[in-house]
């Protein structure tokens, strides 16, 4: 298990910055600590440049309904208030309220 910084987050997956190696293809495990509770699903990495990962999620519909209410608060607070109420880290750039733990499955 590691944890890493996760970069984007759509309805579909995630980009994230791992220390880990996780091969194409593979299916990992993801731990989502979301503004509203933790997630756990399941991604295939799809993409890799260096330490950046990019991840499908390959989740039930159960799961990722709760992915695409957050994407869409997120879309509303960003259009509401111009900006994200979830706090964005100035070193990392990512989202703070959305903390990231990945294992191979």
């Amino acid at each position: 298990m590691v944890s890493g910084y996760t970069v984007d987050l759509s309805e579909s997956g995630v980009s994230a910055i791992l220390r880990l190696e996780i091969p194409l293809g593979e299916v990992a495990t993801l731990d989502l600590a979301l503004p509203f509770g933790p997630v756990t699903i399941h991604a295939t990495v799809r993409q890799r440049n260096a330490f950046r990962y990019g991840f499908e999620f390959v989740d039930s519909d159960s799961v990722l309904q709760i992915i695409r209410r957050m994407c869409r608060d997120l879309a509303v607070e960003q259009f509401l208030f111009g900006g994200f109420e979830t706090p964005i880290s100035p070193t990392t750039g990512s989202l703070e309220g959305v903390r990231l733990r990945a294992s191979k499955k």
